[in-house]
């Protein structure tokens, strides 16, 4: 058990998926010595800013190919992680968002 809650919810009128991943981080946990205040909003700015093997325009136009959304986000007690795509999109979608997550330089 990794402390993980998954909530979920189904709509049949629309072929779209939503998928919002949101976990402790933000402003308030930048208090600590070793976090500078700004850092989860600059995370949440910079893994839009392309990955090791694409650059910003390449993901923006993939993206933009498959339908698919994906946000980053800091509150000021969480970072959150949004995708939303066409059903029949969703492995490919999810596949890029986890280079974005996972492949940042």
């Amino acid at each position: 058990n990794n402390g993980l809650e998954v909530w979920g919810s189904s709509f049949d009128e629309t072929p779209q998926v939503i998928a919002m991943i949101s976990m402790k981080g933000g402003a308030l946990f930048e208090d600590d010595k070793d976090i500078l205040p700004g850092t989860a909003d600059m995370l949440a700015t910079s893994l839009s800013n392309g990955t090791l093997n694409k650059t910003p325009e390449q993901l923006e136009k993939e993206l933009e190919m498959l339908g698919a959304n994906v946000r980053f986000s800091a509150s000021g007690t969480s970072f959150n992680v949004m995708l939303s795509c066409d059903k029949d999109k969703l492995d490919k979608s999810i596949a890029l968002l986890k280079e974005m997550m996972l492949k940042v330089y």
